[in-house]
């Protein structure tokens, strides 16, 4: 084999690791985490793969079958319709009225009206229809078929009721619209004379209670104005006048406030006038008004009983002003001086003099008015007058308001007679179209269709064809959830639990003398070992042990794939052939009669029982043939003290035995091994894959992996060398370029051609 790498002799390599210990999810492929949703087309490949070929089988047999199904036992449909058209009004009614107003809105008139056509009465009467008992004979189910199958439509923002049926006969779809349509006819639409007068003599009764009312609301309105206990008919001009004498009587009683309180001024001030000459200390009690207590009048007081003292004084004060004027110019001596004084002292007497006799005459008057016993009087004689017109006019408001009230509905109700006289007078003009109803049905009946339909046959066919096929691959997806049968590295990788796959092996009985394929074989056998050694712990005499969930899964072939490849790259290598039943690698080199492991166990020594293979770095301990030795009397200290004996002359021992679960002698062995290969051949379920992992950790080995065996070429390409050289290179090695492309011949890889069963 070329690209050997043997390392040079001599070496020794020592690592302090001690036995490597593995983590569960170690080098386990990626998982998809649960938020994440995986690819359906996988989903499908992964149930599917290796049944392909069985599910276009019957596919092909399943497809055309239920499209010819499909298309016989469709039956084809023919629909007969009948039509019903509402009125969207009467011509007579102007408006919504009491009498209309169970119609409502048109739309939900119409729509009432089609619910009717399913009522159960409607129903029970169309199944006596002569017409449709005909087809009792032949169908006894036509009253359930007739009850399930009409339809009644009212298509959106239209007056018509469409009453239809769809059936495969077109003779009982006609009867049992006729029969329906009848029925309704019958019991929803009654003898309009009758409803003509029924529509009049309601109205007549309306229009007397209403003119009844209105009578009663016109009583009830006089009452109110005339009947009122303060005897006014007026009362919106009697509650303006009282307004105006609420306004004259606040401003009086503005003025006797003003006056008393000045009173109350003028007798404080003359009070402590009084006591501070006696010397007396003044009391609260000194202070308030006696009731003979007169107000001092100033001059505005007294301008009311001598009216020109406002004008004296005006002409005193322009007077005084002049004098000063003429002082400050002239001396007392000078004529004008004189003849202003003169003018000055003759108004000032003048004034005075009409002012004392004011004063009289107001002291005259003043007894009856200005005392503040009598202010007092006067001012709650003021206040009650006033509460008695605002309490009158709150009265008055109330009448009025309820007046008005009765005159708003007197107008309301006036309004509604002459609506109620109008109809009245329309119906007697019109009792033709009053007859006729809001309800017109068809002038002929519902006809048998002349062609179906809905032909769904076409449809049908297409849909059993491509149900076919759903269900051919939908058998095999179901079975290949419920099998879990391996057919490619991907379903080992996707697996729940990390199976951590080391590679692929292809079928070794099939590799023939092709030379790519024994090429492509070497490379995935090379590739398992590289992924086995960045995995193990790289101490000499290392113990692998290759085994299988099942029998049959090629672990012995690849437990000698695998030394050929150490003996390649330049490892001392030991195949042991621990499998004491099926015993297939020691009859693979012919040495079933030579001994072996039992000896080595039996003897606790090392003899002559190993020998040499066709490569100098790989050597062969077989299963040995004395019988003293079984799978039954193996322990893992047996075996630990056999594989000691074996670490110090070989650098790594692989160790081939028998199925995980079905064999005694395989958890003995994996217990003193130090690591575990796990082979899984294609087309084998991959549950018992886990169980062998929990046995080969619960005995303290390291797991390392899971080979894929009996690989399809897909796999085996993935997983080998896709590497080549360039033209340009090969052009440039010339000859040797065409020697390093030469397979090489094995002898190892020339035996590798068992089939275990």
């Amino acid at each position: 084999m070329t690209g050997q790498n043997i390392e040079p002799e001599g070496r020794e390599v020592e690592f302090p690791l001690a036995r490597s210990t593995s983590n569960e999810y170690d080098w386990a492929p990626p998982v998809d985490s649960p938020g994440q949703t995986e690819n359906p087309l996988k989903v499908v490949a992964d149930r599917l793969h290796g049944r392909w070929r069985l599910a276009i089988l019957l596919g092909l047999v399943l497809s055309p079958l239920f499209a010819w199904a499909g298309y016989s036992l469709t039956p084809l449909t023919y629909r007969s319709a009948s039509v019903l058209v509402v009125e969207s009004s009467l011509s007579t009614l102007v408006e919504e009225t009491i009498e209309t107003a169970g119609i409502r809105e048109f739309a939900a008139f119409v729509k009432e009206k089609a619910q009717q056509v399913r009522d159960t009465q409607v129903f029970l009467t169309a199944f006596e229809d002569p017409g449709l008992k005909e087809f009792e004979e032949i169908r006894p189910d036509f009253r359930q078929t007739v009850y399930d199958g009409i339809s009644v439509d009212n298509p959106r923002s239209s007056s018509l009721v469409i009453v239809s049926l769809e059936d495969k006969d077109p003779e009982f779809a006609a009867a049992a619209v006729n029969a329906v349509v009848g029925a309704y006819r019958s019991i929803y639409a009654p003898d309009p004379m009758a409803q003509h007068k029924a529509r009049v003599d309601q109205i007549d009764r309306l229009v007397k209670a209403s003119r009844s009312k209105l009578s009663s609301l016109k009583l009830a309105r006089n009452q109110v104005s005339v009947d009122s206990r303060y005897g006014r008919s007026d009362l919106r001009g009697t509650i303006e006048d009282n307004v105006m004498l609420i306004r004259s009587i606040s401003l009086e009683i503005d003025g006797v406030e003003d006056l008393m309180s000045r009173l109350r001024e003028q007798f404080a001030l003359n009070a402590r006038l009084l006591a501070e000459s006696e010397g007396k200390e003044i009391t609260p009690e000194d202070l308030e008004p006696t009731a003979r207590a007169q107000i001092k009048p100033g001059l505005n007081d007294l301008q009311s009983v001598d009216p020109a003292l406002e004008q004296l004084d005006a002409e005193l004060t322009q007077l005084e002003i002049n004098f000063q004027v003429t002082a400050r110019r002239f001396g007392p001596l000078h004529t004008k001086y004189r003849r202003e004084k003169i003018s000055l002292d003759s108004k000032q007497a003048t004034f005075e003099g009409r002012l004392e006799a004011a004063k009289q005459e107001w002291a005259q008057s003043a007894d009856s008015k200005s005392s503040w016993g009598a202010l007092i009087e006067r001012k709650s004689t003021l206040d009650a007058e006033l509460q008695r017109f605002v309490g009158m006019n709150m009265d008055l408001e109330k009448a009025r308001i309820e007046a008005e009230d009765y005159d708003g509905k007197i107008e309301q109700e006036k309004t509604e007679l002459a609506k109620l006289e109008e109809r009245l007078m329309n119906l007697e003009r019109e009792k033709d179209a009053i007859r006729e109803g809001r309800i017109r049905f068809p002038p002929t009946k519902a006809m048998p269709a002349f062609g179906p339909t809905k032909d769904k046959k076409i449809p049908v066919a297409i849909g059993g064809f491509v149900g076919g096929w759903i269900f051919s691959i939908g058998v095999f997806f179901l079975l290949g959830a419920i099998d879990h049968k391996t057919f490619g590295v991907r379903q080992l990788k996707g697996h729940a639990h990390g199976l951590r796959v080391l590679g692929v092996l292809p079928n070794m009985d099939e590799l023939g003398k092709d030379g790519s394929t024994v090429m492509l074989a070497s490379d995935c056998v090379h590739r398992i070992r590289g992924r086995i050694e960045s995995r193990r712990a790289p101490e000499r005499g290392y113990a692998l042990m290759v085994s299988s969930p099942f029998q049959g899964d090629g672990k012995t072939t690849l437990a000698v794939s695998l030394g050929w490849s150490y003996a390649e790259s330049g490892y001392k290598t030991l195949l042991v052939d621990a499998d004491f039943v099926g015993r297939a690698m020691t009859h693979q080199f012919g040495r079933l009669k030579e001994p072996g492991l039992r000896e080595v166990v039996r003897n606790g020594a090392l003899g002559e029982e190993v020998v040499e293979l066709g490569h100098p770095n790989l050597s062969l301990l077989g299963v040995g043939f004395d019988r003293r030795i079984t799978a039954a009397n193996l322990s893992p200290r047996l075996v630990s003290r056999v594989i000691e004996l074996l670490r110090t002359d070989y650098e790594i021992i692989i160790i081939d035995s028998g199925p995980l679960t079905a064999s005694i002698e395989a958890l003995p062995i994996a217990s003193a091994a130090d690591g575990v290969v796990l082979a899984l051949r294609r087309g084998r379920s991959r549950l018992r894959l886990t169980e062998c992992m929990a046995d080969i950790r619960s005995v303290g080995a390291d797991y390392l992996g899971v080979v894929l065996n009996y690989a399809d070429r897909s796999d085996c390409e993935r997983y080998g060398s896709n590497s080549k050289m360039s033209r340009d290179v090969a052009e440039s090695l010339g000859g040797d370029a065409a020697l390093e492309s030469e397979v090489p011949s094995n002898s190892l890889l020339d035996n590798l051609r068992l089939s275990e069963k």
